[in-house]
């Protein structure tokens, strides 16, 4: 009874509030959904190659986007609607440490793949023969396992208690790091991997683009092959080999369908 008396300005506003905080809801949903249709693709449909070995590193980066779906973004939602910290100190500091560990994890995971895919471009008859399923579960056990350790000396060794609490409200503060292993966490998780993927990344592109250049410019006499390029017909036996593997290399492909 008390909200009908109320006056209609704020009763409108009450019900703009309340569509605001549940729109943010909405990209965790986005994330589930699509990183569920993404594991679903990459496990599941063997049109989309579920043999290789490189969609298992996919994987695990669409588990790392939906704990951040599932878990982090939903109480940080949870915490701004409410105005205070209201799931007390044991998932203060649980929140914070997925949050940080799925952080790490990720970052590797895009590392992995750009060194992946350099080594599948500038190799590939030996990445074929070389990589398999085990290797690639013991890299993702290294860079789960790594992640979870970097993280947890800040959470063993508090220089003060993240969770507070007040007689009007509590809060989940950010725990707070000593300087030189937040140089060093910098390092490790951010500047090296980063170098890793920029040099991986340019290399591919480089070496994608000379195959793709050499289809145009290099050709052999049309009496014995019909005028087609030389690198045409390694690139042909190349997509039989990585069809037969299950390990495609999509330069491969790309330059065997122009």
């Amino acid at each position: 009874m008390e909200f009908c008396h109320r006056p209609l300005y704020n009763r409108t506003e009450d019900v703009k509030t309340s569509i605001g905080n549940s729109l943010l809801f909405i990209p965790c949903v986005l994330i589930i959904a699509g990183n569920l249709m993404m594991l679903i693709i990459v496990l599941k449909h063997k049109e989309f190659g579920n043999k290789s070995t490189t969609n298992y590193l996919i994987a695990s980066l669409a588990i790392s986007d939906l704990i951040v779906g599932a878990l982090v973004i939903p109480t940080a939602v949870a915490e701004h609607i409410a105005g205070n910290w209201i799931f007390g100190h044991f998932w203060c500091a649980v929140w914070q440490y997925i949050d940080a560990t799925v952080l790490v994890a990720t970052i590797l995971t895009l590392c992995a793949i750009s060194l992946d895919r350099y080594w599948a471009i500038s190799d590939p008859f030996r990445y074929t023969q070389t990589v398999t399923k085990k290797h690639i579960f013991i890299v993702l056990t290294l860079i789960w396992t790594l992640s979870i350790l970097l993280i947890a000396p800040p959470f063993l060794l508090k220089h003060r208690p993240e969770y507070v609490c007040t007689k009007v409200s509590c809060k989940c503060r950010a725990i707070l790091v000593n300087q030189s292993y937040a140089i060093f966490g910098t390092i490790v998780t951010f500047i090296i991997p980063l170098i890793i993927i920029t040099f991986a990344n340019y290399r591919t592109y480089r070496i994608g683009m000379k195959q793709i250049s050499a289809v145009y410019h290099e050709y052999v006499p049309s009496s014995s092959d019909g005028g087609k390029p030389r690198t045409y017909i390694v690139l042909k036996k190349q997509l039989k080999l990585t069809k037969s593997t299950g390990t495609p290399n999509q330069f491969a492909i790309a330059a065997y369908h122009v």
